[in-house]
């Protein structure tokens, strides 16, 4: 289930793309369970600015290994690898394409 937010969030603790350690981070995304994510709507309320793609690797992380992998990029998972950051950006560009 994806739930679809106005306003982007803050969390105590978040962890950037390479695995660095954020403390008081405003995020547009998050997964909050193994069936549920939300996602801050994007500028211009399109898809393709959104962290849609982004929940949607880390859920399907968790479904095959057990976790989402917060950490990215980082040492502490394992899971999300540069190739998943990869995909998510051409899967953005593509849908820019289109205006979605």
């Amino acid at each position: 289930m994806v739930t679809w937010g106005t306003e982007k969030k803050t969390t105590k603790l978040a962890y950037n793309m390479k695995g660095k350690k954020i403390k008081n981070a405003t995020v547009i995304g998050l997964t909050q369970s193994s069936s549920l994510i939300w996602v801050w709507e994007g500028y211009g309320h399109k898809i393709s600015e959104s962290s849609l793609i982004h929940e949607l690797i880390h859920l399907s992380l968790r479904a095959l290994n057990g976790h989402g992998d917060y950490d990215h990029e980082g040492t502490k998972r394992d899971g999300w690898t540069s190739e998943h950051t990869k995909m998510i950006d051409e899967a953005k560009n593509m849908l820019r394409s289109f205006d979605i």
